[in-house]
């Protein structure tokens, strides 16, 4: 199941304005940028091209990382505008691992 559409970032200048000032977590596999808001927390996900040539394996990613964002970080999350990042694919249980570990640090869970 996917964020709700109150909980995505959806504008590009949004995206944009939490890349470039948010405070950064940065595990081996994926990093989060994260930037107060004064509304629900949202969250973008980024799955490059070099992560995976194949769009399918991508989409199996960002879906993945939207499924852990959903359980382990809306229920306890306020206020921020975050965008998670892959930057390599060592397999679905090693990214869960890692963006589990990058929430606890950025105060998610």
């Amino acid at each position: 199941m996917a964020l709700p559409a109150k909980n995505r970032i959806k504008k590009e200048k949004v995206f944009k304005r939490v890349l470039k000032t948010g405070r950064v977590f940065r595990g081996r596999l994926v990093f989060l940028k994260t930037v107060p808001n004064q509304d629900v927390p949202r969250f973008g996900i980024s799955v490059s091209a070099k992560v995976s040539p194949k769009a399918a394996v991508r989409n199996r990613i960002r879906r993945l990382v939207s499924e852990t964002v959903r359980l382990r970080a809306l229920p306890k999350g306020a206020g921020y505008d975050t965008v998670v990042v892959v930057m390599k694919n060592d397999g679905p249980a090693a990214i869960r691992t890692d963006l589990i570990k990058l929430l606890d640090q950025a105060g998610f869970t």
